[in-house]
């Protein structure tokens, strides 16, 4: 996902440097990874929508695993924000063990990117890389594809955040995840 709202709620979302130095090492020594999280603590906080930056950019490529009501509460309230941005994401099968390491393993056949421009169009498109830009061969979303799928009801967003799950890839070797993919969250 690209854009400032994205930034704000996903990926400047480190908040290790602010941890006392107690806390780092005993969360070191536990074998996680160094990377200390916090999702959605200035929605909560506040009354007013607000998208700011909770802590320092995320130091490594990070994938997040959202539920699909999470990701169409997530995309009302980067619609919400008015401003522009690019979400690509894919849909993960349905296994019977489903885990930070099985979905890290997982490669994904096709990808769904929806681009919300400056003036609020929106595009949702279907395509069999990674790539964010409209190919020739791609094909447009259905109405029931995730993306495009209405709010959920707006008692349930108050009050039901699934927070993402982030997968970190150690670098070098595409299915171990740094600290076993323990990456701590603030509440």
């Amino acid at each position: 996902a690209t854009g400032p709202f994205f930034d704000a709620m996903f990926y400047h979302t480190d908040i290790w440097t602010t941890l006392p130095a107690q806390a780092q090492q005993r969360l070191l020594a536990a074998n996680f990874s160094g990377i200390y999280l916090t999702f959605y603590c200035p929605r909560m906080l506040s009354k007013e929508p607000h998208f700011e930056p909770a802590g320092t950019p995320i130091s490594v490529p990070v994938t997040f695993i959202l539920h699909s009501y999470e990701l169409r509460r997530t995309l009302t309230l980067a619609r919400k924000a008015q401003l522009p941005f690019t979400l690509t994401y894919s849909h993960l099968p349905k296994l019977p063990m489903q885990t930070p390491q099985t979905w890290a393993n997982i490669e994904p056949k096709s990808f769904v990117t929806l681009e919300v421009d400056e003036f609020r169009q929106e595009r949702c498109f279907l395509h069999d890389s990674l790539s964010s830009t409209f190919q020739q061969k791609d094909s447009f979303c259905l109405s029931d594809e995730i993306a495009l799928l209405p709010s959920p009801p707006r008692w349930l967003m108050k009050i039901l955040m699934q927070y993402p799950t982030p997968l970190l890839k150690a670098s070098g070797n595409s299915s171990t995840l740094l600290g076993d993919g323990q990456i701590p969250c603030l509440v």
